[in-house]
């Protein structure tokens, strides 16, 4: 299981083939695009909260944007 590189919470897989085109839910948390760290929807509400909506929350490890799994 993929973990948040924030807190280290397990998150569910990623949904793929038939089964993630069918599914009206998506897998939780962000991914970065640049390096792959992720992060669970939990901190990365968080982080928003600590920025005040004043800028986009980037990725802890290099920086890059992070985008929804």
């Amino acid at each position: 299981m993929p973990e948040c590189s924030n807190c280290g919470a397990e998150m569910e897989p990623e949904k793929g083939g038939l089964r993630g085109l069918l599914s009206f839910s998506s897998p939780d948390g962000y991914v970065c695009r640049s390096c792959g760290a992720m992060l669970c929807t939990t901190c990365k509400r968080e982080k928003d909260i600590n920025t005040m909506g004043g800028s986009n929350v980037t990725c802890g490890v290099c920086g890059g944007p992070l985008e929804q799994r």
